[in-house]
């Protein structure tokens, strides 16, 4: 009975190793010197003796299967044992990278050959080195905050690099949106995937809707919002003033003499996109039964025709009429002050937490707050804004009423004494006439004949 037997691999010895390691080397070195002879009248000898010996220990290794076997060998030989200058280690590093032939595990392992400070300088100073190609050699660094920093480095150079490429596609889209149509446009810009909408990026993507709604109101008198708010959204259409931008546009089809068959309306394409955000308000309140009004600061600012406008175009939208609670809790939401966009769970959360008794006297209370009659409301706003409420709130309980009187008599007081001079005389004379009546006071006009400046004395 046979017995197989599974062959040992076949280690190759250790002198051949050595050998090809050193005959490697040595070609390095006659290299360089030859080089640098032949090169002897030319500038900068050594920096192009150092290139070329790199190139051609890289070709040595393209060209023998036999070499490339020990190529991490022959690298750290020639960067710890050679006489030749360790930035031609780094040239052949980075050449090895950039070589198809030779896998990323080689470039990485003859990367960790070189001190960390030679591979951050070959990183940094080398412009024209693919960010791939210094991908590979970060990962060659031994000390981790040094690597994190240069992979950091990197990303952040990458990032530009999308920036640009994005940027250069997107103008030239700008440049022939004209003859592209929405849907399309929309697609091409979707298609770039565009992971971070930097400053730059937004500025010429508003240009291009820009320039869109120019062409659109030019040749059709409006333009297909619901397909360009993919590219930028409604509110910030509304917000960044893309009206003006598209007003740029169109005044400059003018000034070119391109002929148009309809106008462009600034405030006719503004108010489509108020009642737009009304469409989106009221698609919003049947699904949360609220009225949530997206935060601009443009808002507050906004003319009372458009804030009409846009109040008219929620009820229309929602077919509901507006109370005056809900219609004060949008301006509200607009001015950026109050609102439904609260923490409604963080509010529930708070009252639930309260004792029974006074959540429930509370809810009453937001109850009638809520209901047709607004003076509970009103009540309520107008304790706010004179800050009598929060004053309330500071105090504890059993101060509250003894404050209340006293601020009751002195508006008392002083609305008394800011009425006209002839009405205190009056006011005088009935008190006495009341108090004679009644026997209180007798013969006190005869005792103390009164007059109406001894009694602004007694008064004051």
């Amino acid at each position: 009975m046979k017995i197989f037997r599974k062959k040992k691999e076949e280690k190759k010895p250790e002198i051949e190793q050595q050998e090809v390691v050193q005959e490697v080397v040595e070609k390095a070195e006659e290299e360089f010197k030859t080089i640098k002879e032949q090169k002897a009248d030319e500038g900068n000898i050594r920096q192009k003796a150092i290139e070329l010996t790199a190139k051609r220990i890289l070709q040595i290794f393209k060209d023998s299967p036999r070499y490339m076997q020990y190529v991490q060998d022959i690298a750290k030989n020639l960067a710890e044992e050679s006489e030749l200058p360790t930035e031609v280690v780094v040239e052949m590093i980075k050449g090895t990278i950039e070589q198809k032939e030779l896998p990323n595990s080689i470039a990485e392992e003859m990367a960790q050959i070189l001190p960390d400070e030679e591979i951050v300088s070959a990183i940094e100073s080398d412009d024209n080195l693919k960010l791939k190609h210094k991908e590979v050699l970060a990962a060659g660094i031994g000390d981790k905050e040094t690597r994190l920093e240069v992979e950091k480095d990197i990303r952040t150079q990458k990032e530009i690099a999308e920036e640009q490429r994005t940027l250069s596609t997107l103008k030239e889209l700008y440049e022939n949106c004209e003859n592209i149509p929405e849907r399309i446009l929309t697609d091409k810009i979707k298609g770039l995937s565009i992971q971070e909408k930097t400053e730059s990026i937004q500025k010429i993507l508003d240009k291009i809707v820009a320039r869109k709604i120019a062409d659109d109101y030019s040749k059709f008198g409006s333009t297909m919002l619901d397909t360009l708010k993919n590219i930028v959204s409604v509110e910030d259409m509304y917000e960044y003033h893309i009206a003006d931008l598209a007003q740029e546009e169109y005044q400059d089809k003018i000034s070119q003499g391109i002929q148009t068959e309809k106008s462009y309306n600034k405030r006719d394409f503004e108010d489509n996109l108020l009642k737009h955000m009304a469409g989106d308000i009221a698609r919003k309140f049947f699904a949360t039964s609220k009225y949530i009004i997206p935060p601009l600061k443009r808002f507050r600012s906004i003319e009372k025709r458009e804030k009409d406008l846009f109040l008219s175009e929620i009820q229309k939208e929602t077919s509901k009429t507006l109370t005056k609670m809900q219609i004060s809790d949008i301006e509200g939401q607009m001015q950026g002050i109050i609102g439904t966009n609260a923490d409604i769970e963080e509010l529930a959360e708070k009252l639930f937490e309260t004792p029974k008794k006074k959540a429930k006297n509370i809810i009453n209370v937001a109850k009638k707050m809520t209901s047709e009659d607004d003076r509970n409301y009103n009540t309520v706003m107008s304790l706010q804004e004179s800050g009598l409420l929060e004053t309330l709130a500071k105090m504890p309980r059993e101060k509250r009423e003894k404050y209340i009187e006293a601020f009751s008599r002195f508006m008392q007081d002083r609305e008394v004494r800011n009425q006209p001079k002839r009405k205190v005389e009056d006011n005088q004379e009935n008190t006495i006439n009341q108090q004679q009546n009644d026997g209180q006071v007798k013969n006190n006009t005869e005792r103390n004949p009164e007059t109406p400046d001894t009694h602004g004395e007694e008064n004051r």
